[in-house]
């Protein structure tokens, strides 16, 4: 939050900047599996809030500015690898 106050002039500034970096991993690897069915997921979900407020006031000129940048770099992946051997007797989901 900014706030700038004078009797002539006012100038004020504000700067927010949010940075999520994720990664979300299911994977069977080398391995044997025998079930009935099997479901390989992953999932991920984000609330981000970046708020921003600015306030110039003056008597004879008040000037504010906010910037607020957001940056997500998320990465889900769900895999079987190639040494897997699966078995199911009914569905596999991926």
């Amino acid at each position: 939050m900014g706030v700038a106050c004078s009797s002539t002039t006012a100038v004020s500034g504000n700067a927010n900047a949010a940075i999520v970096a994720k990664q979300t991993h299911a994977r069977i690897g080398d391995a044997d599996v025998k079930a009935a069915n099997v479901e390989v997921a992953a999932a991920a979900s984000e609330d981000l809030y970046n708020i921003s407020t600015n306030l110039a006031v003056a008597g004879a000129a008040g000037v504010g500015a906010a910037i607020g940048v957001n940056v997500i770099g998320n990465e889900t992946l769900a895999s079987i690898g190639a040494g897997a051997d699966i078995d199911a007797t009914g569905d596999i989901r991926v």
